[in-house]
């Protein structure tokens, strides 16, 4: 087997991130458009555990009144954002109080969780909600939805225990990385050591590249040089440590025979626990994104919520056969991991506890941001300028809907395009029932 190298790709599925449909598939003579970038759905309400005797009925509102305004009456909406105000009455038709646990699931990533956040309120005051986050998702159109939570496991794993980053490994820290040279283009650090592949894994945080030849159990990580130290570099050693260890430093990335110059750095070996580093890498990586924008993630970063889910991943990357294996078993890049963490589709689960008095209702409102479906420029023939939205009725609820009304708002900055909701601004209709039994709902509009 030849050596394999590595360059500084992040190593992220654009089709993981953005909900990319790379077939640009056409617009079928019936149906939604299966966009090229897929901003997800609107999901219903649900219960924790089913419950007999509850009653519900649902009433949905698109807002497109800020439809195009990121301004400072709207600052945190995007070039196709809308409102949206999903609203569910709940009825006890027993004898008795009844305290529920309502579960409302969003689409979303990590770096879009602060703006797309839905609020919960009840009686007109917003209520105290936990988060739960599910799993990664690949989406590039709403049948992925379908396939994903039928069965109920994704949201089962959502609310289940996480990996623990209690095992102990081995560390390997840089720092006070310097050369004299002038003249390197590139300058580079490589640290070289053998290891068993069956019985190792190597992560890396603040590296570049990577030679690895299982056959001779050989490995190179890399970094480039700055001109002046300015950060630690971490290998991770999970598993039985490696050997044979030896430092060189080379004019360039290609480590090339002939270019090798000198390089002074401070290596630092020690045993630790997991967790404490991933912490300590975690709150070092928000610091890229460590700004007062309304959209910086960092402090979402340094939630539990997003130290669980890296965590999680991390897991898969290890023990499965999934695309995260084939992402990080040759890299073993930190950064890639926290990045895909942070940028891939999943849904998040809002719940809250509620009492529904004997023989009475209670109004359960949900008002939150949602983002459109669009092709990227050049756009199909016909679809310049398209913006998508989706509803489901039933999929992922326990809860049985009586009547479930849509409306749409704001239709004076927009022109409906394509719908099976039955809007019709032309002809003033803009508040519908719809028929429980249709698994998906669109709304495809055009900005004017």
């Amino acid at each position: 087997m030849k050596n394999v190298i590595i360059g500084t790709v992040l190593c992220l599925s654009l089709m993981m991130i953005a909900g990319c449909n790379k077939s640009n598939t056409e617009v079928t003579g019936q149906g939604s458009t299966d966009f090229m970038s897929y901003g997800g759905a609107v999901f219903p309400l649900s219960l924790m555990t089913a419950n007999e005797g509850i009653a519900a009925t649902r009433n949905i509102a698109f807002d497109f009144s800020y439809f195009g305004e990121t301004g400072d009456e709207m600052p945190q909406m995007l070039h196709n954002d809308i409102r949206v105000a999903d609203s569910y009455r709940l009825t006890n038709e027993t004898t008795e109080d009844k305290t529920v646990t309502v579960i409302y699931p969003f689409a979303s990533r990590f770096g879009d969780l602060e703006r797309l956040l839905p609020s919960i309120t009840l009686g007109g005051t917003e209520i105290d909600t936990a988060l739960w986050v599910g799993g990664i998702m690949e989406i590039q159109t709403w049948r992925d939805y379908e396939a994903y939570l039928s069965g109920g496991s994704y949201f089962g794993q959502a609310i289940t225990a996480v990996p623990e980053l209690n095992r102990r490994v081995i560390v390997y820290e840089f720092t006070n990385a310097i050369t004299d040279n002038r003249e390197a283009i590139a300058p580079t650090l490589a640290a070289s050591f053998n290891m068993d592949f069956e019985r190792t894994d190597v992560l890396t945080y603040g590296f570049n590249g990577t030679v690895f030849d299982p056959e001779n159990s050989f490995m190179r990580k890399s970094f480039f040089l700055p001109h002046e130290p300015e950060r630690s570099h971490f290998l991770i050693i999970l598993g039985d440590d490696i050997s044979d260890f030896s430092l060189q430093g080379y004019g360039n990335g290609a480590l090339s025979i002939g270019d090798e110059i000198d390089v002074t750095v401070d290596v630092r070996r020690f045993e630790a626990v997991l967790g404490d580093i991933w912490d300590e890498l975690i709150y070092d990586f928000t610091g890229g994104f460590a700004t007062d924008d309304w959209n910086s993630p960092h402090e979402t970063m340094k939630t539990d919520l997003f130290r669980n889910a890296s965590a999680a991943l991390l897991h898969d990357a290890q023990e499965s056969d999934s695309v995260t294996r084939q992402i990080f078993s040759g890299s073993g890049l930190i950064e890639d991991l926290f990045s895909h963490t942070l940028w891939a589709n999943r849904l998040f689960y809002l719940s809250a506890d509620v009492v529904i008095p004997a023989g009475e209702s209670i109004v359960v409102n949900i008002d939150m941001i949602r983002p459109g479906s669009f092709d990227f420029h050049p756009a199909r023939r016909g679809n310049e300028g398209l913006n998508g939205y989706d509803m489901f009725i039933a999929l992922g609820t326990n809860l049985v809907f009586g009547d479930v009304t849509a409306e749409i708002i704001g239709t004076d900055y927009i022109e409906v395009i394509r719908t099976n909701l039955g809007f019709s601004p032309d002809n003033s209709i803009f508040k519908v029932n719809l028929d429980i039994e249709v698994p998906i709902f669109y709304l495809e509009v055009r900005g004017v």
